[in-house]
């Protein structure tokens, strides 16, 4: 909308207004074609503050979930190797922003790990390791 367009940008790290704004996870690993929820949290107090999560991958219809001071998004069949997420908040004309970012791997049908145009491969052990 173009009044959020309007409204000044505040980047969260230069703690600048009287409200904070947070995203989780702020790094995500998801496995080729799959979903993951992002929390966007506010602690403004005003109820009609607006939300919103910028982000090319695909958000799932009818499934964001809200409740005080909180809206979660679905991302879903991420595809997309590397993305970037910027999660806002509009409260009494101040807008402020976070970032997050969500990687992807593919399972490995060798036990290497391999970077490059395939993206990132994790064999099973690392898979357990770090989950």
């Amino acid at each position: 909308p173009a009044s959020e367009a309007l409204a000044p940008a505040c980047p969260v790290e230069e703690g600048c207004g009287s409200f904070q704004v947070s995203v989780w996870p702020e790094t995500s690993v998801v496995e080729y074609g799959g979903s993951v929820w992002i929390n966007c949290s506010t602690s403004c107090q005003d109820p009609n503050a607006a939300v919103g999560l910028e982000t090319s991958l695909t958000k799932a219809q009818n499934e964001t979930k809200r409740g005080t001071g909180w809206v979660a998004f679905r991302l879903v069949d991420i595809m997309e190797w590397e993305s970037a997420l910027m999660c806002f908040f509009n409260c009494r004309g101040l807008h402020k922003m976070v970032s997050a970012k969500v990687s992807v791997y593919r399972k490995c049908l060798w036990p290497r790990l391999q970077w490059g145009e395939l993206g990132f491969c994790a064999t099973e052990s690392l898979l357990q390791v770090n989950t």
